[in-house]
């Protein structure tokens, strides 16, 4: 029986998070656009339009689905990269340190969005706060992830197409980008306090609107 190699199956896992992760993010901008379109083009192109609303009905779930795949597929690369890295080796070099920070706030703002969408699937796409907010984790997600490839792909001296990126902004890849415990912190209870208040203020507008049923006298 033919052994399967760790490198090759850590590159799996990071086409399959990668890909994953951009058919959500596509999904998410087709939503947006829809949105937009609603908001300030009602009733504009309706034969045009017409094509896009039965794209844009399969763009949430597909993209709920492909972050949920994407999330399995960012957990699976971290898991195989380790392996195939020294941990001593990992923990000692600041670039390294830097990935795992990238990809572990990626995981965390996927999850965000996975959230907000399986509890609120109703809303997610309806209210204006809830569609603002879930773009704006899962885009953020998105970079994240993408900064984390490109360091995996210094880290494996492959380079990155990033690079010219980097080196016009004068960033130093090599340099511990590590946030103290104490910022790490402060960030998750400002984001999960920014979402309980969200959360609450939507359902509260949402059940306001909400018709009062008559009562039989």
């Amino acid at each position: 029986m033919a052994e399967v190699s760790l490198q090759a199956l850590h590159a799996v896992t990071v086409e399959m998070h990668g890909g994953m992760l951009t058919l959500a993010a596509v999904c998410i901008v087709i939503k947006v656009i829809d949105l937009a379109y609603l908001r300030f083009l009602p009733g504009k192109f309706p034969r045009l339009y017409a094509r896009f609303a039965p794209l844009s009905a399969l763009a949430g779930p597909a993209a709920l689905l492909a972050a949920i795949g994407g999330i399995f597929g960012l957990a699976a690369s971290a898991v195989t990269g380790y392996l195939l890295v020294p941990g001593s080796t990992l923990t000692d070099d600041p670039l390294g340190m830097n990935k795992v920070m990238v990809s572990v706030f990626a995981i965390y703002l996927w999850s965000i969005f996975v959230v907000l969408a399986v509890r609120n699937r109703g809303l997610i796409w309806k209210s204006r706060r809830f569609s603002v907010i879930a773009t704006g984790v899962a885009l953020a997600g998105y970079a994240s992830s993408i900064v984390g490839g490109s360091l995996g792909g210094t880290m494996a001296g492959k380079g990155s197409i990033l690079d010219p990126v980097w080196e016009l902004l004068g960033v130093d890849l090599h340099a511990s980008w590590i946030m103290g415990l104490d910022l790490v912190f402060i960030v998750a209870i400002a984001v999960n306090v920014l979402m309980a208040v969200v959360i609450i203020s939507s359902l509260r507008a949402g059940r306001a609107k909400a018709p009062v049923k008559e009562t039989s006298q």
